[in-house]
């Protein structure tokens, strides 16, 4: 019912006045006037209202169809909610082909950077067999590394240790809770009782003899709960000694524990720091090979261009330029521009002309310095 009610409240509420106005049509119709007495008297005139069916039911009608059209409505909505379902299904499964495209890429990129990678860890093989001393340090520290994570692991062991006594304590400091409930629930009934036999002391003051008796009696219960509650008292003082004493116990190896890991944690930061700044040293000393590499191979093609240079009748004592040099993997030359012209032309174009004639240059043969030499500027001072 309540739901029928916060589905459709509009015709609900039309229902309810229509029965309402049934009612009232009852009510007036029926005749509540005295019935006439026996002997003469008149009868009196009644008037009545006559109910309007045919308008009660145009009412109930508009009412039906005020609830077709809103489930109309709502039919109407649903399909538009299943339109845009499917719309958004058609979009997911649009971005879903665009991500496997995606990742087809990557792949196609991560195997085009494998073949390099591998390219170059052929190159760098020699340069690996004269860091075997190198090597074998970074081993040790490897080593050590393992020592951390194993320190790590038995560091992991001891917490979960800590946590399962941790635990155990937890419920310890709750059985000790219940138990002091108890005492103070065993006190308390024991004041309840005292207070009893203090009443019952007091409506025996008319018989001396019982009065007396029960007095010692109370007298020896008073003493008897005192003692119960002074021992309660005892206990609950023992209770919170022992759960003092258990708190301050966690806390302490809690803070041990986290000296302890703040010490290991420093410990594996200078390992780290000390690993990054090897390789960073080992980076650094293989980009000073490849250069020394580059300059001598710039060195060697710059005598072979001078040994192709024709002078020209113009050119002067000191003249130089700077050529951008573009060569192909074979070492033939395919583009000569001039990058800085030394102010005489004749002097350029012979420097052009003799890169030309130099043609194929040496390169080297490892990937990664051959890519340097794709393009590359060459100082052309041929008395310098």
């Amino acid at each position: 019912m309540l739901r029928i009610i916060r589905d459709y409240p509009v015709s609900f509420l039309f229902a309810v006045l229509v029965h309402m106005l049934l009612l009232v049509f009852l009510v007036v119709g029926l005749d509540w006037s005295p019935k006439p007495q026996q002997g003469g008297a008149e009868p009196q005139v009644v008037q009545a209202t006559v109910v309007n069916e045919e308008r009660v039911q145009a009412e109930i009608d508009a009412l039906r169809q005020q609830d077709r059209q809103k489930r109309a409505d709502e039919d109407a909505r649903q399909q538009r909610l299943e339109q845009q379902a499917a719309e958004a299904e058609q979009r997911r499964q649009a971005e879903e082909q665009r991500l496997t495209r995606l990742e087809e890429e990557r792949k196609a990129a991560t195997e085009k950077a494998e073949r390099q990678r591998q390219d170059e860890a052929r190159r760098l093989e020699q340069l690996r067999q004269q860091q075997a001393a190198e090597s074998a340090r970074l081993e040790q520290l490897e080593r050590e590394k393992q020592a951390l994570e194993e320190a790590r692991r038995q560091e992991a062991e001891r917490k979960r240790q800590a946590e399962q006594e941790r635990q155990q304590a937890e419920a310890e400091a709750r059985r000790l809770t219940a138990e002091k409930q108890r005492l103070e629930e065993e006190a308390r009934q024991a004041a309840a009782e005292k207070k009893r036999q203090e009443e019952a002391a007091r409506q025996a003051a008319a018989e001396k003899k019982r009065q007396e008796e029960a007095a010692r009696q109370a007298a020896a219960e008073k003493k008897r709960q005192e003692e119960a509650a002074r021992q309660a008292a005892a206990e609950r003082q023992r209770i919170e000694a022992e759960r003092a004493a258990a708190e301050k116990k966690r806390r302490e190896e809690e803070a041990r524990k986290a000296a302890v890991a703040k010490q290991q944690a420093e410990e594996a930061r200078l390992r780290q720091e000390m690993i990054a700044a090897e390789e960073s040293r080992l980076r650094a000393e293989a980009d000073r090979r490849a250069q020394r590499e580059v300059d001598r191979y710039i060195a060697i093609i710059r005598q072979r261009v001078e040994r192709n240079w024709i002078r020209p009748p113009s050119a002067v004592q000191g003249l130089s330029c700077t050529l951008q040099v573009r060569v192909i993997p074979s070492g033939d030359v395919v583009d000569v521009s001039v990058v800085t012209s030394s102010g005489d032309g004749a002097f350029d174009r012979s420097a052009v002309a003799a890169v030309y004639k130099a043609s194929p240059l040496d390169l080297p043969r490892e990937p990664g310095l051959a890519d340097r030499f794709r393009v590359f500027n060459l100082d052309f001072r041929p008395e310098g």
